[in-house]
């Protein structure tokens, strides 16, 4: 190369002149000339102001240095003349027309000659040939396992994010981050990351850490001052399931403070029990100081005698703190409407059992329907074997005229209710045959959501009980399960001869006798069902949808007694009567003639009585069974039923 060939020149001339006297010059700086001395240039080559030039083709200097020719015109042989017309893309440099793009004489521009070594490629002096481990890529030697602009291949060019190694286009991660590929913008890319630090790529690329915390040394850890419990970062100083240590739990009407489960709102732990030490007699101001003569009250945690024992003054006026719903614990903390204040809590008025609230069955029959709520109830009542009736409860009396089928219910109540009912002595009822074999008819869950009940949670219960006054707890199935409720209660009256067992799933009754004597009419025997005993068979529905069918049809497996050994006739009637309506919603006198009802005795009428596919109320409900003809009580039959699951 040039540069190669100058610094040798300029070696052996720094050589020769550096043992000179001072006074015979410097190098200039363009190296060409030393005092005035040409620049030693090759044979073709003529020394014009430093630069090794072709006189013959150079247009500055044509044909003597210094020689320019005009700018119409080139160089040709030494002389200035016209240029020629050439095609697009070439033009006239002196000897005729010629490519600039690839003429080693003339590369890029005329008199611009390349070294012998080299060749013209693009208008540029390149190597003739690329070094083993090189590629040509257009004009340039490029290593194409390095070369980030053509990385395998020419024109294969890396992302910024990215170094060519090998030939392959890769992450180039600064040292100790890790190349993640994630998707940004609808595309896959990748990204350099410290999986020691970072909350997205923690420990390995994508493993995200839970909202809230953190990532330091591969781990995902809870920020400052929080401890993990159950892969929740929480403060164990105030969180109340968490109180001191995971899992510790405060109870209730107590609060966490410093990891130490305490009483809250004022209050103060006394021997277990959170009091307010303002106004309580047994701890007056401090645990343990009793207000002891009888003329003395605790006043703001100090015992005094202005209204006498066990009141206080509020508003001008001596009240009971502990049962005064206007003053309930402390003056002016009113309870509101239909709430009592009892222990100097608000809760409900018939939140214990003395207290029960009486349900009015309507007269002639059907439901009775009482909004109510457990909010601020205690439990109180038996425990129920079997049942989850664990949660806060309230209190409702009714009283049953005669011996017949008690329904409860809290469809379409807020939260998990259960029911149960106990006697007026306070002992669970002992039932046989009712919707549920746990003591006291208790029942947490019924109709699994269907029918008229809108969740599982809430609950029903029913069974045949003797006259008498009941009382039914409503509450909820765990500690903390509290809210509104509606309950429902029905009642249906024996009127003949009423099973204590109900009709459950589908099934037949066999070898039964009409006994006792008819006290209801139907509505489709115009009265004359009446002569007869009447049986009443009783069962439960979930209401809206619930499809119930019964049948004395042979054809759908039920049989009844045609004639009786002494002549006389039995025409069998049935209907069916809801307690939440109080009436009847449906009647059959003869099942017709598409199917076979006839009956057993030698006559052949088709008479037998077949309800199919009736839609009935929710709650409780009972088919009766009674006879139209000349015939008394004693007919002989077989019913043939289908009704619902409940619960």
């Amino acid at each position: 190369m040039n540069y190669v060939r100058c610094f040798l020149f300029l070696s052996v001339l720094f050589a020769v002149i550096g043992c000179g006297d001072d006074d015979r010059g410097t190098i200039p700086p363009d190296g060409g000339r030393v005092d005035g001395a040409p620049t030693t240039c090759p044979t073709g080559r003529t020394s014009c102001g430093g630069a090794c030039l072709d006189t013959q083709t150079s247009p500055a200097n044509c044909g003597a240095c210094g020689n320019a020719c005009l700018a119409t015109e080139t160089c040709s042989a030494g002389s200035c003349v016209e240029p020629m017309m050439c095609p697009m893309g070439q033009q006239d440099c002196g000897s005729g027309c010629t490519d600039t793009s690839t003429d080693s004489m003339h590369c890029g521009r005329c008199g611009n000659p390349c070294d012998a070594d080299d060749t013209c490629m693009d208008g540029s002096c390149q190597p003739a040939a690329c070094a083993s481990d090189q590629m040509r890529c257009g004009a340039s030697c490029v290593d194409t396992q390095t070369d980030s602009a053509n990385c395998g291949t020419c024109g294969t060019t890396c992302a910024t994010s990215e170094m060519c190694t090998a030939g392959s286009c890769v992450s180039a991660c600064p040292s100790g981050q890790t190349p993640c590929t994630v998707v940004e913008d609808m595309r896959m890319m990748t990204v350099c990351v410290d999986t020691a630090t970072d909350a997205s790529h923690c420990g390995t690329c994508n493993n995200a850490c839970p909202m809230g915390q953190s990532c330091g040394g591969g781990t995902c850890n809870c920020p400052m001052g929080t401890t993990s419990c159950s892969g929740s970062c929480v403060d164990t100083s105030t969180d109340l399931s968490n109180c001191g240590m995971c899992g510790n739990a405060c109870p209730m009407g107590q609060t966490c403070n410093s990891g130490t489960c305490g009483c809250s709102g004022g209050l103060t732990s006394c021997g277990g029990a959170c009091v307010n030490t303002s106004v309580d007699n047994a701890n007056c101001g401090m645990c343990g100081r009793t207000c002891s003569t009888p003329s003395q009250t605790c006043v703001s945690g100090t015992c005094m005698s202005a209204c006498g024992m066990g009141q206080v003054m509020c508003s001008g006026m001596c009240v009971d703190l502990m049962t005064n719903p206007s003053h309930c614990g402390m003056c002016g903390m009113s309870c509101g409407t239909s709430v009592a204040c009892v222990a100097g809590l608000c809760r409900p008025g018939n939140d214990v059992r003395a207290a029960a609230i009486p349900v009015t069955l309507p007269e002639g029959g059907g439901e009775a329907t009482i909004m109510g709520s457990t909010t601020g109830a205690t439990r109180d009542g038996p425990s129920i074997s079997g049942c989850s009736a664990n949660g806060p409860n309230v209190w409702y009396a009714v009283t049953l005229p005669a011996r017949g089928v008690l329904w409860i219910d809290t469809a379409g109540s807020s939260y998990d209710t259960a029911v149960f009912v106990t006697t007026s002595g306070g002992s669970a009822v002992s039932v046989t045959g009712g919707t549920t074999t746990n003591p006291g008819l208790c029942n947490d869950d019924c109709c699994t959501g269907r029918g008229d009940f809108t969740s599982r949670s809430q609950s029903c219960a029913g069974g045949a009980l003797n006259a008498g006054t009941y009382h039914i707890s409503v509450g909820g199935f765990g500690a903390t399960s509290t809210g509104n409720f509606t309950l429902h209660v029905q009642f249906l009256p024996d009127v003949g001869y009423l099973y204590a067992t109900r009709l459950a799933s589908v099934g037949t009754t066999f070898d039964t006798s009409l006994v006792s004597t008819s006290e209801a009419v139907d509505m489709c025997a115009g009265g004359l069902s009446s002569r007869s005993g009447e049986d009443m068979r009783w069962f439960a529905s979930c209401g809206m949808g619930e499809l119930e069918s019964f049948s004395l049809c042979s054809s759908d497996g039920g049989t009844y007694q045609r004639e009786s050994l002494l002549g006389s006739d039995y025409d069998p009637v049935m209907y069916v009567r809801s307690g939440q309506t109080g009436t009847e919603v449906a009647c059959n006198d003869d099942g017709g003639a598409t199917f076979n009802c006839r009956g057993t005795g030698g006559d052949s009428a088709n008479f037998g009585s077949r309800i199919w596919g009736v839609a009935v109320p929710r709650g409780v409900n009972a088919v009766f069974i009674d006879s139209r003809g000349t015939g008394g009580g004693g007919m002989n039959y077989s019913m043939r039923y289908q009704v619902s699951a409940v619960p």
